[in-house]
């Protein structure tokens, strides 16, 4: 039973990364298609948040751990 606890613990984050990436992916699909220059799918929302989201997470090993 508590393995059933942590596999549903560890659903959740897969899931937001799984939409967040794949919200990236249509972003950079419509920029290419648009022909918009290479770095436009970055300065996207999905892309500013996957920043946000590695750098939280480096700051976080390396200032509390």
């Amino acid at each position: 039973m508590e393995i059933i606890i942590q596999l549903v613990k560890f659903v959740p984050p897969f899931v937001a990364a799984l939409i967040l990436g794949h919200w990236f992916h249509k972003e950079l699909k419509k920029a290419r298609a648009l022909g918009k220059p290479w770095y436009a799918p970055y300065l996207t929302p999905p892309a500013i948040m996957i920043a946000a989201i590695l750098i939280a997470l480096v700051s976080i090993r390396i200032f509390v751990f």
